[in-house]
């Protein structure tokens, strides 16, 4: 068998891999006390230093435009960067109001864990100026609504309990005011709503908020905010968990699940920990799977169970070594560079099984193992050296990039394959020394196998088939798109993703808003017209948003409620609970104060439908009953009270923390601009962004980061693929030293990344952040395979076939492996994992045929200096 390179240099490396190998085995014992040592070292390494940098904006280098706008952004409103948004849902809006303060003030207290812990609902100034921002026509029907009612609110307000109401009756009673009767008209029949379901066993309340509204009663989930930025561990898988369980840990001491509430989390760090939990889960089944499918191919391929677990054994050895060495290089891994593990296998796993299947192929010649091995080693660690080196440097060509993610993927996995490279000709070797004494005896394949390529016309036919194939992928391909929203890459069925996105349809919260800094007030009123005036955009809010308009008008009626209903409020505020002998005297009085009004004109029928509604009532259930309908109507009153109070308001008056969100301490305003139409449709994504740009080239936010970065990934693919190229072409060109052989090789490559292509715009599977590795991954193992096939037809004697050696074999079963490992993640309930498993097996899958398909062809049409019959 002649050595794998044509030339002396080629011949002097083979041989030192064979006595290298030859060494290795003969000190089998040596050799593995000693990777058992590195492993344990490089073990306790990791298990002390291993760390994950899930912040997803240090995936792209801090230098880009876009990103220093998002950091300038950060740097002014600290606040509002990694937040969590606690969603607390209640019955109805007193229930969420009381709720949300609680909550509020809970987590406040845990300074420990939350920052900036803000509610609109528990600022007691906007409490106080909320009828502000009511429109003046709003505001002047409930001052007339509070105006009729004023008779009976001084009574509520001392007795806010049946006693209170009892006394009410006896004053509506003697009331001839058409308009005081008829809101408390409503008002009893709301209360006989209420005593109803109290009486069926329901857990009711009466909601005043709605009664002093005038608005209808309230049906349906009733939203209210947290928003905090809790401190977060990026050294952990889930650096939100802690504030995560914090709040349904307070929720819970708190008794919010009994008392009807529901708590839910969204925000990025929710979102980020959600994401991560997600992809854990899925990946759970696909390992299990995956473990079962690569160990059925590998017995199935190499016929030995000893030669299995070598194999194993040496990638551990491997991925433990390349862990170790990228946390000593970098510190930590973050959300794509972890992803080297797939990368490591799939290659790893190709340079084992190459190097035993040609060992094993020398042992079918029958020659002993000891020389079987060492020749195995001659005849494949040329192209084992060759592939560590390409697939290096195409892994390399990210480092110049800005896609800093992809960049640290791409040193660690450059580095893992000279560490892989390492392992299968010295880990390896002693392995199937001492595991496998018997090995399979592989006599290499046949041309029946590929019968289409043993005639030239069937040659033929098929590189024309190949060229007119890969034209019209090419064509096809101009469809395939990158999705750059990482909202697609979001599992709908995480909390955070489904709490998200019923805010988003209840228009409460806005993901997809641009975010613009002015250099002052003045700058950002122009700033804002401007914007307004957009096409693209809906609304621009800033801190002259928080001002109310028509302040004078406004002021003028809330004086005049202070008048009307300032002396009800100037005595103390009594409270809702009775003892229970109060409590059967007022529930007494409220029945024979309805009998009287039974036959009232304006009040009859409430007043009978309240009286049929308590007469089920015993004494026993009258606390409940008296709890059901004036538990809210303490707070609403001192709500009511607080907002006669209200004064003028500016810029200067609003609270620090709500004034901290639009106006940072140097004096920049941040500019909270939503688009129009739907955000999530690419084109109108990027329309708004260049329109946005063009008024305001500094805007970031959700949009801008979306468009940028897919940008900035598609920058660096494109220069890290001409590195490629031009890198491989070079150690190709020097390693083979004839064009049409470096040619032979890119040749199925392209077919294959075509083919892909084009079956990712047919098929609508677009690339996003997460599958993208597997185009790293593809050129790699394309590019090994084909080295693999045509230095080893270089390598045959003359009449010799390489497609009849074991070759192909192992490309296949090298193939099938990647397949198995990598291709079961597709069943993750996780879109962006799912979605990398399945162009994963579409890649390999192609890139196979290619490789023993087309390559074959082209070689018996361009090596004519060989025979290929």
């Amino acid at each position: 068998m002649a050595p794998a390179t044509d030339n002396g240099l080629g011949h002097a490396f083979a041989d030192g891999v064979a006595r290298w190998v030859d060494w290795c085995q003969r000190r089998a014992a040596t050799v593995l006390l000693a990777t058992l040592l590195v492993c344990a070292g490089a073990a306790y390494y990791l298990a002390h230093n291993l760390a994950i940098d899930t912040d997803t904006e240090d995936m792209l280098s801090a230098e880009l435009a876009f990103r220093q706008n998002a950091i300038k952004l950060d740097e002014a409103f600290p606040q509002l960067e990694d937040n969590l948004l606690v969603v607390l849902e209640a019955p109805n809006s007193d229930a969420a109001d009381y709720g949300v303060r609680r909550l509020a003030a809970a987590m406040s207290a845990r300074d420990d864990i939350f920052e900036n812990v803000y509610s609109p609902e528990s600022d007691p100034y906007l409490r106080k100026h909320g009828l502000l921002y009511l429109d003046p026509n709003e505001l002047e029907a409930l001052a007339t609504r509070l105006a009729a009612a004023q008779p009976f609110l001084g009574t509520l307000w001392q007795q806010p309990n049946l006693a209170g109401l009892g006394d009410m009756l006896s004053l509506l009673a003697q009331a001839g005011d058409t308009a005081t009767l008829g809101e408390a008209a409503a008002v009893l029949d709301r209360m006989a709503g209420v005593a109803e379901r109290v009486r069926n066993g329901e857990d009711a309340r009466l909601v005043w908020s709605d009664l002093l509204l005038g608005a209808p009663a309230s049906a349906g989930t009733v939203r209210r905010l947290i928003q905090t930025r809790p401190k977060l561990d990026y050294g952990s898988l889930h650096p939100a968990a802690r504030a995560s369980d914090a709040v349904h840990d307070i929720a819970a001491r708190e008794g919010f699940a009994t008392d009807g509430y529901r708590i839910r989390l969204t925000g990025s760090a929710a979102l980020e920990s959600d994401e991560l939990k997600s992809v854990e889960i899925g990946m759970g089944l696909a390992g299990a799977i995956s473990a079962t499918l690569v160990i059925a191919v590998l017995l199935f391929g190499l016929r030995s169970p000893g030669m299995m677990l070598s194999l194993f054994i040496t990638l551990v050895a491997g991925l433990l070594w390349t862990a170790a060495c990228a946390i000593f290089l970098l510190g930590s891994l973050n959300l794509i560079s972890v992803a080297f593990a797939v990368l490591f296998v799939g290659l790893s796993v190709d340079f084992g099984i190459h190097f035993s299947l040609r060992a094993s192929e020398h042992a079918g010649d029958g020659v002993s193992w000891r020389d079987a091995l060492a020749r195995g080693g001659r005849g494949v660690g040329g192209s084992l050296a060759v592939c560590a080196v390409t697939t290096s440097i195409a892994f390399f060509s990210f480092l110049p990039t800005k896609y800093v993610g992809l960049a640290e993927l791409g040193l660690i996995a450059g580095i893992g394959m000279f560490v892989a490279l390492f392992c299968n000709l010295t880990v390896l070797p002693a392995l199937l020394r001492i595991l496998v004494r018997r090995a399979p005896a592989f006599r290499g394949g046949s041309t029946i196998l590929f019968p289409a390529v043993t005639r030239r016309l069937s040659a033929r036919t098929i590189v024309i088939v190949g060229i007119l194939s890969a034209a019209i992928s090419g064509w096809v391909a101009s469809g395939a798109r990158f999705d750059f929203d990482p909202m697609n890459l979001k599992d709908l069925n995480a909390p955070s993703v489904e709490t998200l996105f019923d805010l988003m349809d209840d228009g409460v919260v806005h993901p997809y808003s641009a975010e613009v800094l002015a250099n002052g007030l003045d700058e950002a009123t122009v700033l804002s017209g401007r914007l307004a005036a957009l096409e693209t955009v809906e609304k621009v809010d800033s801190i002259d948003t928080l001002v109310p308009a028509d302040q004078d008008t406004k002021l003028a009626i809330i004086d005049r409620m202070a008048l009307f209903l300032g002396p009800a409020f100037f005595a103390p505020a009594g409270t809702v609970e009775l003892t229970d002998e109060a409590l059967q005297a007022a529930l007494a009085s409220v029945r024979d104060n309805l009998q009287q009004l039974a036959g009232h004109e304006d009040l009859g029928a409430a007043a009978t439908r309240l009286s049929k509604a308590l007469a089920g009532v015993d004494d026993k259930a009258a606390g409940s009953v008296n709890a059901a309908l004036f538990d809210y109507l303490p707070g609403r009153l001192n709500d009511l009270a607080l907002s006669l109070e209200a004064g003028p308001m500016d810029i200067g008056s609003l609270p620090e923390d709500l004034k901290g969100r639009y106006l940072s301490a140097g004096g920049l305003v941040r500019l909270d601009v939503l688009p129009s139409g739907n955000p999530r449709d690419p084109e109108a994504l990027r329309r708004f962004v260049t329109e946005l740009q063009a008024v305001a080239p500094n805007a970031t936010g959700a949009p801008v980061v979306i468009v940028e970065a897919g940008r900035a990934v598609l920058d660096a693919f494109g220069q890290a693929l001409m590195i490629s190229l031009a890198g491989v072409g070079i150690v190709l060109w020097l390693v083979l030293r004839r064009i049409a052989d470096v040619l032979l090789v890119f040749a199925p490559v392209c077919v294959a990344a075509l083919w892909t292509l084009a079956i990712s715009a047919l098929a609508e599977v677009p690339f996003n952040f997460a599958n993208v590795i597997v185009l790293p991954l593809l050129f790699g193992l394309s590019v090994d395979f084909g080295i693999h096939i045509v230095m080893r037809q270089r390598g045959e004697k003359a009449g010799g076939h390489a497609m009849a050696t074991t070759t192909p074999r192992a490309v296949l079963l090298s193939a099938l492996t990647t397949l198995g490992s990598f291709g079961s993640i597709m069943l993750s309930g996780h879109p962006g994992t799912a979605s990398m498993g399945l162009l994963l097996t579409i890649a390999v899958t192609l890139s196979v045929i290619a490789i023993l398909v087309l390559l074959p062809a082209l070689m018996h049409l361009f090596m004519r200096d060989r025979a290929m019959e």
